[in-house]
């Protein structure tokens, strides 16, 4: 059964000296009964033998934490990564105070080695060493060995998921846990099952995905998550006067990203015209054609499912299907609209005439060989090769919202998979051209828009007697040889 989860009670309200962790070498630090923050420098041993970690409130509470997934949300400075190496500690002082003398095991995480090392294990080296739990790091095997051979910490970077695979933990500990794709925390899931053990995350909101979920489901109620969300400011030790620099000079939305600690889909959204306007019910019309877009993919091969109505694109249905092969897929898609009379389009990824998902045809032969679409009408739409990433996306968000605020791109809500797949397609931090494909997203919005490019490409038309060069969207493109 779940442990019921604390309620959250405001600072006003709260007696702080009740929040304090009292061991004799760990202690989060106490307020006087004025709640006059009583400061100690980090990791000094006070009065009463307690070893101290000057923590502001919220990261008091997310290191306090006890539930199953602890995630902290903070403003860049806000001091999340140097709450994560507490709440480690903490776990490693009750496996040991439960009389435990060995087996501990437990995971420290950054996206990237060069993170991993900047910035997550000098914080949790400061900490450990300053502790009961003083051990030896070897840089070279990636592991923090406990004193008295109580345990194993490993510091592992998330490049790659599958070097995160083996292994039981009691305690995993995420840092900047936001640059992860979903595949890293449900890996993570599965290695904390069998011990029981405890996912504590931080990191600031880059990107709307598992991390803003999980946060919205602790805000719901969930019993397994608590989620503690606090801006930059919230740390006293962030100077004022740069929290004001950066509100009077950064875009609205990035500012309340990175120090107001909110989600917004500001930065690094591929698909930044979306919006909940593009969700509408979109009904099945047993009069129109049915258009089955395509991206090729094994895991996950997936379809959209579209109706027109003049130029507006209405996605009624969607086929996301794991481990599979094209002759599959073509029957779960007969199954569901074999008995339509009004016709099939077949668009999709130009690779297919070369791609095999399964057998010794291609994937666009085996299209063209289904005799059952055959007999109903279908046609097929496929180019001699795919476009540009930049320009199918630039296609697909002109349809979300035109520079006019005109929508003409809308998906019913059962299409579940490609309303997650489209708010989770993100270029990679610091560039604005190289999509970050981690994490196996994009695949429903890679089938969308090769529809979109090809029906509604943005194509650049020059007049060399003017300086000025228009974008306009056509239907239909025609070489045409200027003078």
């Amino acid at each position: 059964m779940a442990k019921k989860k604390p309620q959250k009670i405001e600072p006003e309200e709260t007696n702080i000296e009740e929040l304090s962790y009292e061991r004799p070498d760990f202690a989060v630090t106490k307020y006087d009964k004025k709640g006059k923050r009583l400061r100690y420098d980090w990791g000094e041993i006070d009065e009463k033998g307690n070893r101290r970690f000057d923590c502001h409130y919220q990261q008091g509470l997310s290191v306090l934490s006890d539930t199953k997934i602890t995630l902290a949300c903070a403003g860049t400075g806000g001091g999340k990564s140097c709450a994560m190496p507490l709440w480690l500690l903490k776990q490693v002082t009750e496996y040991r105070d439960a009389g435990n003398t060995s087996g501990f095991l437990g995971f420290l995480i950054a996206p990237t080695h060069k993170i991993l090392m900047r910035a997550s294990v000098p914080p949790f080296l400061d900490v450990f060493n300053a502790s009961a739990f003083r051990g030896t790091y070897k840089e070279s095997k990636s592991q923090y060995t406990l004193p008295n051979n109580l345990g194993i910490i490993y510091t592992l970077s998330s490049d790659n998921v599958l070097g995160l695979v083996g292994g039981q933990a009691h305690a995993v500990a995420m840092d900047e846990c936001g640059q992860m794709p979903r595949a890293v925390y449900e890996e993570m899931i599965q290695r904390t099952m069998v011990r029981k053990g405890k996912i504590y995350g931080c990191s600031t909101p880059y990107k709307v995905g598992w991390f803003s979920e999980c946060i919205e489901k602790a805000q719901a109620g969930d019993p397994d998550i608590s989620a503690f969300v606090w801006p930059s400011i919230e740390n006293p030790a962030y100077p004022m006067e740069s929290f004001e620099l950066a509100k009077k000079t950064l875009p609205a939305d990035l500012f309340q990203q990175r120090f107001m600690a909110r989600f917004t889909s500001a930065e690094g959204l591929c698909y930044y015209a979306f919006s909940e306007n593009n969700i509408r019910p979109c009904h099945y019309d047993k009069n129109k054609p049915l258009i089955f877009t395509w991206d090729f993919n094994v895991n996950p091969m997936t379809v959209s499912i579209i109706q027109m109505e003049g130029d507006i694109i209405n996605i009624i249905d969607e086929l996301y299907v794991r481990n599979t092969n094209t002759r599959y897929t073509l029957q779960q898609l007969w199954e569901r609209y074999g008995d339509h009379k009004a016709g099939f389009k077949f668009y999709g990824d130009a690779s297919s005439q070369n791609r095999h998902s399964a057998a010794a045809l291609s994937d666009h032969q085996q299209i063209v060989n289904d005799e059952r679409f055959l007999n109903a009408g279908r046609t097929i739409h496929y180019r001699a090769a795919n476009p540009p990433v930049a320009d199918r996306m630039a296609a697909v968000n002109a349809k979300l919202c035109s520079a006019s605020g005109r929508r003409s791109l809308f998906i019913d809500p059962s299409c579940t998979n490609i309303l997650k797949d489209i708010v989770s397609v993100y270029y990679r931090e610091g560039t604005n051209n190289k999509v970050d494909t981690r994490g196996n997203v994009g695949h429903c919005m890679d089938n969308i828009g090769y529809f979109c490019h090809q029906e509604f490409p943005l194509t650049t038309r020059t007049n060399t007697n003017n300086s000025f060069i228009s974008i306009r969207p056509r239907r239909n493109i025609r070489r045409r040889r200027h003078a």
